[in-house]
């Protein structure tokens, strides 16, 4: 192989890794079936679900330094028995997935883009201008999915090595000054999910 032959390949390896690397951190389908049963038992308890439509955001979220800590809103009462809860709850939320259409709610509902949400409330140079920008973008947000209720953001679901424990955390946004957000713990009970009580923190506006 001579040196101008060899200089092409290299390259072409050099811009296939980058394409690789790029590929592998894009967020990936997530597919866990006990993650989805209760995705199912948790948003109908959310604020926006009593419209027509729900809006849900497709990528899972990382909660982001300084937001509420898993383990200081853990009760001590629980903690103990939840270690490896926390820590697979840690480990699926380092990085972000993509929600699929495996809900199964008695309403219909929409998985939406984070980009597609943020450009929908991202201020244009009239509304810096303006009074009120954060009202601005809900009031868009509500032309464009006019039968919903705000949005629900959802992680990815934490769980102890038999699948009878979990933890997910999740939000609702439905206006400037309307939505909650808070860590939700689950056991397995004959079978079924079933909520538990040992959260100590949530926020709401």
């Amino acid at each position: 192989m001579n040196v101008r032959a060899l200089a092409v390949f290299v390259a072409i390896v050099f811009r296939a890794t980058i394409m690789l690397g790029q590929e592998s951190s894009l967020p990936q389908p997530y597919t866990s079936k006990e993650a989805y049963e209760i995705y199912d038992l948790l948003i109908p308890r959310e604020e926006t679900y009593c419209t027509k439509t729900r809006v849900i955001q497709q990528e899972t979220i990382q909660i982001e330094s300084g937001a509420m800590d898993l383990d200081s809103c853990v009760s001590p009462l629980v903690a103990p028995e939840l270690q490896d809860v926390i820590a697979d709850f840690k480990a699926a939320n380092s990085k972000r997935w993509l929600l699929q259409r495996q809900f199964e709610l008695d309403r219909q509902y929409e998985l939406v883009s984070s980009e597609t949400i943020e450009a929908t409330f991202k201020m244009s140079e009239q509304d810096k201008a303006g009074n009120d920008p954060i009202g601005d973008g809900w009031r868009r947000f509500y032309e464009r999915y006019s039968g919903s209720g705000g949005y629900v953001v959802l992680s990815a679901v934490g769980f102890n090595k038999d699948k009878t424990r979990a933890v997910v955390y999740s939000g609702a946004g439905c206006g400037p000054l309307c939505g909650a957000w808070s860590f939700h713990l689950f056991k397995k009970v004959n079978g079924k999910w079933t909520p538990t009580p040992g959260i100590m923190c949530y926020t709401e506006s």
